[in-house]
């Protein structure tokens, strides 16, 4: 069936009508606040960071008040999945140390945190359980092999403080958080243009303009993951 027309005169409302305001002004001082180090003047720096320290107070507080209003939201239930780890994991309770006494220091297995899992998703838009499975199996998938073991080098350098922004991901750490965290907030209502319009208002990566084709694209891919990992 074919669609209608639009009738003459019509206008489509802007994205900031249908996205939450109070995820704009959290995401708005997160813009603000990557772009103090570019300032050079330090008598300008310290007044930015004063005001930035105000309007972050405020916003922050109206943004966990509308998070609060969510019952059952979509962005907690999609990072859930993707950090979801094998079958034959569970989580260990490590003992107290005794009274008085220094705790003992845990080494931990680098897949089995929550940052390993979303840095495969972020590099290769699977999840970290997918790309085992393609490993551990009759048919091994050699490639497969490969990713992993490039997610073990981007998780080394994060470790040793490289920047995640400098990593070459398939897409980027700021619109995976600003995507999978404004589903609740009315991003999943915005067209592809409008989701570009958006994030070039509030995302912090520093790019003047996002490309409408890749952001739907990320969009589709956070979603597909929380709905197929959900089933399982």
């Amino acid at each position: 069936m074919k669609r209608g027309k639009a009738r003459p005169g019509f206008v489509r409302e802007g994205w900031r009508t249908r996205v939450h305001p109070a995820f704009v002004a959290w995401w708005l001082a997160n813009k603000k606040n990557r772009a103090l180090p570019a300032i050079k003047d330090s008598k300008e720096q310290d007044q930015r960071f004063k005001e930035w320290l105000r309007d972050a107070a405020k916003a922050s507080r109206e943004f966990n008040e509308a998070i609060k209003q969510i019952r059952n939201p979509i962005g907690t239930r999609i990072v859930s999945a993707i950090v979801r780890g094998l079958d034959i994991e569970s989580r260990t309770v490590l003992p107290s140390a005794p009274g008085g006494m220094e705790a003992p220091f845990y080494p931990q297995n680098p897949e089995s945190t929550d940052l390993f899992k979303i840095l495969a998703f972020v590099r290769f838009g699977i999840t970290f359980r997918e790309l085992i499975l393609r490993i551990d199996n009759p048919n091994p998938d050699h490639e497969a092999h490969g990713m992993l073991v490039a997610v073990h080098h981007d998780y080394l350098r994060v470790m040793c403080g490289v920047d995640l922004g400098s990593l070459k991901l398939k897409f980027s750490w700021d619109h995976f958080q600003i995507i999978t965290q404004g589903l609740d907030f009315g991003l999943d209502k915005l067209t592809p243009d409008e989701l570009a319009e958006c994030l070039d208002q509030i995302c912090p990566c520093g790019r003047k303009k996002h490309s409408a084709e890749y952001l739907k694209k990320v969009r589709s891919l956070i979603r597909k993951a929380g709905k197929r990992l959900s089933k399982e």
